[in-house]
Parts: structure tokens; sequence; C-alpha cells
């Protein structure tokens, strides 16, 4: 699994100050349970020390300014204070950074900490470290001050990756720090890495830390495959026909939307799991997300009036917000300022919710609400691993969407009430999967039903609701109450893999024996983390060969 550092505007926050002993910064707001928060706190005090917040980790490195790099690993979100307080021991300028990393290695989170580079000048080279995990990610943490008000910018290196960088008050002397990453595919010694600053900085420091991320385990099957294949000549008492056997088989990891469907039974968080948590909003997408690595995600969208993707059930604001504004005749700008009644949750954006989730096997239902700019929202959608990630979803007469989502190879799920049953020999062919309202007749559940195609029971909020979808003959949940009823998945899941295998027919074979055929393999299974259980290996075989028709009969 890869570790992957945030520093979007609700994964990332910073704090700085003129001068003083203390500084706080706060929590981001997307920080969800079992992530890692990492800080780089910078106080311009030379020579003096820094004292970190509770539960904070010290990486280790010894700073000729007050500096240093810290972790900390979030067991409960919501049981976090809302900002974290560091102190020095003498006062001047401060700097602060705390950003999200996912992914990472709860048994060894820091891979190799590096030592100091301190340089008079504008341009320091960051010693090499020797990270043990050939996945890890490298970071370096580089500070520059000036003898003056100038604020100086951080170049970093070409191979690495500007994550944040923030200059300090301007006063006599002003600092910037920088953070910068890096994804390793090897271990062993990295080389160091030069920082450099505009307008070229009085003095310059740093240091490189390499974090963990979740070790990709794993595993070998045998697997054994028996068939019996009987060959008849039409009209031949004896025959002899050109029969040998031979096999191959390719072994292919499930896209994520296979690997969903073939789950026992297929949940979603619809909007996140708007029962527990401040609907389509971040901070519920990552509760769910944090529930169950398996839980789909479900997602409506309007498009504001400067084309941003925002995440919303309601065309309008007032329901959720509080304060009503039209999503389609308002720009970004003034909907960003917009926070939930219940939660003091900010209106999220699709893209932020796409570049924190859309990984792994994470499969997320997208509504078109009101269906603007279809073409535009599917290419966007592409660039996060397309119809192999999404299912397009909407009301049972959206056959319009579902049609378009087919020329470009997406699923479609397509939801009814039992109202909306007249209408279903007519728009059912337009959608892959089928939903119906949990509590509809059970009439209603046999007429969806008879299809033969799955069918998502909605909208669950409890256990109750989802022993009655089931027992009504739901193949899989659109859930709301995503504690309520849907069991909690820690670090390990399941790894569906599609095996598929070929025949080909040559040697001799007296006509109507039975060919007993064996076939041994070795299945190998990569996951991320934790223990690979390896079960439930089921083969299918194709049609029986009954009939075997190759020229003449041969008596």
């Amino acid at each position: 699994m890869a570790l992957t550092p945030l520093f979007g505007t609700n994964d990332c926050t910073t704090a700085t100050a003129a001068s003083g002993t203390a500084m706080a910064c706060n929590k981001p707001t997307n920080t969800a349970d079992n992530d890692y928060l990492v800080a780089f706190a910078y106080n311009q005090s030379s020579g003096g020390s820094l004292t970190a917040p509770a539960g904070w980790t010290s990486a280790g490195v010894t700073s000729a300014r007050s500096a240093g790099t810290y972790w900390k690993k979030i067991t409960s979100a919501v049981g976090e204070p809302s900002s974290y307080t560091w102190t020095a021991s003498a006062g001047a300028r401060w700097a602060v950074i705390i950003f999200r990393v996912t992914g990472a290695d709860p048994t060894t989170v820091l891979d190799v900490v590096g030592v100091e580079a301190t340089i008079s000048g504008g341009s320091v080279n960051l010693p090499s470290v020797s990270p043990t995990h050939a996945d890890s990610v490298l970071f370096g943490f580089c500070y520059s001050n000036n003898s003056s008000t100038t604020q100086s910018t951080v170049g970093v290196p070409g191979t690495m990756t500007d994550g944040k960088q923030l200059p300090t008050p301007a006063t006599t002397n002003t600092s910037t720090i920088d953070v910068a990453y890096q994804q390793l595919s090897t271990s062993g010694a990295t080389g160091t890495r030069t920082f450099t600053t505009s307008p070229a900085a009085a003095t310059m420091g740093g240091w490189m830390v390499a974090l963990a991320a979740l070790p990709v385990q794993t595993a070998s099957v045998a697997l054994a495959v028996t068939t019996n294949l009987s060959v008849v000549v039409p009209g031949a008492k004896t025959a002899s026909v050109p029969l040998a056997v031979a096999t191959s088989l390719a072994v292919t990891p499930a896209t994520p939307v296979q690997a969903w469907l073939r789950d026992t039974i297929p949940m979603a968080a619809h909007r996140g799991g708007s029962a527990d948590w401040p609907e389509e909003t971040l901070y519920a997408y990552g509760q769910a997300a944090a529930w169950s690595p398996r839980l789909a995600l479900e997602i409506s969208v309007w498009q504001s009036s400067d084309g941003v993707w925002v995440c919303s059930h309601d065309q309008t604001t007032g329901r959720v917000f509080g304060t009503s504004y039209d999503i389609p005749t308002t720009p970004w700008a003034t909907l960003q300022s917009l926070r939930t009644t219940v939660g003091n949750q900010p209106i999220a954006r699709l893209d932020d919710v796409l570049n924190a989730y859309a990984t792994g096997n994470r499969v997320l239902f997208i509504d078109d609400k009101g269906n603007q700019s279809i073409a535009a929202l599917f290419t966007l959608l592409d660039t996060y691993g397309g119809n192999t990630r999404f299912v397009i979803k909407s009301f049972q007469s959206g056959t319009s969407i579902a049609a378009q989502a087919h020329t470009r190879g997406y699923l479609t799920w397509g939801y009814y009430y039992e109202a909306d049953v007249p209408s279903l020999p007519s728009t059912q062919a337009s959608w892959d999967l089928l939903g119906m309202d949990y509590t509809a007749s059970s009439a209603a559940w046999a007429s969806v039903l008879s299809y033969g195609k799955p069918v998502l029971g909605h909208i669950i909020p409890d256990a109750a609701g989802k022993t009655t979808a089931l027992s009504k003959g739901a193949t899989g949940l659109m859930v709301s109450g995503v504690v309520e009823a849907v069991p909690q998945v820690g670090a390990g899941a399941m790894i569906p893999l599609a095996v598929t295998t070929s025949l080909g027919v040559g040697p001799a074979r007296t006509a109507t024996s039975p060919v007993a055929l064996a076939v041994r393999t070795v299945l190998a299974v990569a996951g991320s983390g934790g223990t690979i259980l390896v079960r439930d290996i089921t083969v299918r075989p194709g049609p029986v060969v009954t009939r075997y028709a190759a020229g003449p009969a041969v008596t």
C-alpha cells in the first residue's frame, strides 16, 4: 500500500508568529482515524529546544535552530484536540506545518532519520539517508533565514515534489520552511538532495527523513483443477480423434468495481454515511473509508457557476448548511465559506474527495444530480480510474445518462421506489444494477428481482433495515447508517482474483472415453499489510464439450 502525504487545503494546516515561546497549529480538517499527522515545527532561536504537544513523537533530529520533525498516530480523530501547541526555550519567529499521511506502516513508521546540514548561503545539500524499505517515502525538511525582511522562496530538488513552504512574518530576520517529498523505489543510500533559495538566503539548514509504507505481502496457494472431457464423433462406432489438453492459467487482479461486486454483500455509504456524519463532507467520507476498506462511497454532485464540482445531494445549500445558495448559479468562492449546521464541516469539492479516496480498491458511486456537463464529469473520473473504479448512479428515469455512461464503459445503477415498479419494463435495460427501497412490498421486490440483476436495497439506516432488505432478496446495500449496519473491518481485506484458463486439443484418444485432466499451478496473491488469508477458491468450468467434428469418421 502506498504511503501518501496530503497537502490539500483540508489536509494541511500552518501557523506563524513574529515572536513568542509558544505556537499553536490547528488539526487538519480531514484528519481521520488511522491517519498519521506529521509536523515540521520551527523556531528561529539558535541552539534552543522545542517541546512537542502531548502524544507527538520526535523524529530525533538535533537542529542548530529550535526545530524538528514530529509525528502522531490518530486512533480517534473525534477525540483529538482542535489544535496542537509547541513551546520553545527562547522566543523568536515561528513557522509550523502539519500534514496528513495515509498508508504508513504502524510497526515501523520511521524508516530512517538523517542528520542536519547547515550552511551560510543560499544552497544546502541535505545528507544522504539509507532506508531499509524499498517503497518508503523520502521527506526533505528545509529552512532558510535572511538577516532582513526579505522572504525567500525555497527551490526543491528536481526528484522531489514540493509539498508546502511557509515563511515567517517579515521582520528584521525572516525565515522560510519547506517540506518536499519523493516516492522511493529501492532501499539503500538515497544520495544528497540540494535545496536552494531565491533570493539567496543568509543561512540554510535541513535534514531528511524516510517514512515506511505498509508492506506488500505475498502468499502462494496450490491450485488444482480437475476435469473430464468426453468426445463423441457422430455416426462412428469407433474413432480416433486428435485430443490433447494443454492449459494456460492467467491470474489477474480484479478491478475495484469487479472486486466490490464479488463481496458477499457489497455495500456503499450513502452520502458518506448520512445517518452518522454530516452528509457529503470530506469528514463523512473519511469516516466511512476508515470504517471499512471494502465500503463504496456514494457522492451526489452539482457544478457551481464557475465549473467546480460540489458534493451535495440538494441543488440548494439551505437544508445542510443553513444559508441557502443555488449551487449552479453561485461561484465556488461564495460556497466555500459554508459550514454544516451539524458538525461545522465545510462544503466539499469533488476533486478533494477523489484525491483522498479514489485510491486502491475503493469504489465510488457518482450521481450527477443536475445532469450538468456529463462528458466533462466522465473525463474527470477517467483520470481517477474511470470505469474500473466508478459506478454511475441515477434515478430510474435517467436513462440518457446511463446511455452516455455505457459508451465509456461505466457500470450503471438505477434506483426505484414502489411507485416506480410500472416503469421497470421500459427502463431496467438501461441499468446494470438495480435498486429498490428496502421498505417496498414483497411484490415490488419480486418485480425488480425478476430481471436477474444485482439489486441494492436502499436507503438502509440501521441493522434492522439491513435484515429487512436481505430478507426480501437484496444482493447489496446502499447504507446511510454505516456504524449501525456495516461490519467494521481492520487492516485486513479480501483480494478477489479473476482466474481464466484456456484448453487446447491435440494427441489421439479413443472416442467416448473420458479424459482425466489434472492441472496444477501456483497462485500468487499480493496484498497490502497484515496477514494474507487465502480461502474460498472456486473453479467454475465452462460449457461441456459433447461433440467434436473433424472431418470424416474413422472406422
